[in-house]
């Protein structure tokens, strides 16, 4: 529910309620709280039936409480004939929250802070040309949220008749395939925007220096509405292990 009608409604923008434009995306800190809000949300989603009433979307909020109800009636179900699954039941979504909030932390990781609505800008692109399904569509996640009602065989020829803009505000694409998504995350916990231009391609970034390159991810990482903090020697060494770890 929060997916369809709240994410795909606001298109990543400050009135998602799991928006990662708040976040310094180059910190991990950023990063956690942006994960356990994500996850907060799928175990108990008051902000999303809160959205949801405050945009008079009935039907949604109805079918939003239909179902949590059903939930949680199969935890109570499962608690009477023993507590202790429910608290696994409960650890594995949370944790599957948390998995899945990284893949959602990437697909909007690097985005204009001064335009967070701008879906050109705030979603990106996973480049694979050995993938000729594009994951069924997603891998193309600018159209992916541009025309979410349009079959996914189509999102290559629009992604081909809207290059110009994507050059224009310069659209960001990762380069998948194996380890990607802990590269990716490596690249910005230990502050390494250059090591991060390699992995990627801006569209129209040709036009761009190496130094006008670098800055523009950097800038791409940096949270909407609010000036960034200096990251603190404590949040750069967790941030550096964190990505020796993964």
């Amino acid at each position: 529910m929060q997916h369809v009608t709240v994410h795909h409604a606001e298109n990543n923008g400050l009135d998602d309620n799991q928006s990662t434009a708040r976040y310094d995306r180059a910190s991990f800190s950023g990063f956690a709280a942006c994960l356990q809000r994500f996850a907060a949300s799928g175990l108990l989603p008051v902000d999303v039936a809160l959205y949801l009433r405050a945009k008079r979307r009935r039907k949604a909020l109805r079918r939003l409480a239909v179902g949590y109800a059903a939930y949680l009636s199969f935890l109570l179900v499962l608690g009477i004939h023993d507590p202790a699954i429910v608290v696994v039941f409960v650890l594995i979504r949370y944790v599957g929250l948390l998995a899945d909030g990284a893949s959602f932390f990437q697909e909007h990781g690097l985005l204009d802070p001064e335009h967070p609505d701008e879906v050109v800008t705030n979603s990106l692109h996973y480049i694979n040309r050995d993938n000729k399904h594009g994951s069924r569509g997603e891998d193309l996640h600018i159209e992916h949220h541009r025309s979410p009602g349009v079959h996914w065989t189509r999102y290559p020829e629009r992604a081909d008749f809207h290059r110009d803009e994507y050059e224009r505000l310069h659209a960001i694409g990762f380069h998948d395939g194996p380890d990607q998504l802990e590269t990716y995350y490596r690249c910005l916990w230990r502050q390494d925007f250059a090591e991060l231009s390699t992995h990627v391609h801006v569209f129209g970034g040709e036009r761009l220096g190496t130094g006008e390159l670098v800055r523009l991810l950097r800038h791409r990482t940096a949270p909407a509405g609010r000036d960034r903090l200096p990251i603190s020697a404590l949040e750069a060494g967790v941030g550096k292990l964190a990505a020796h770890l993964i």
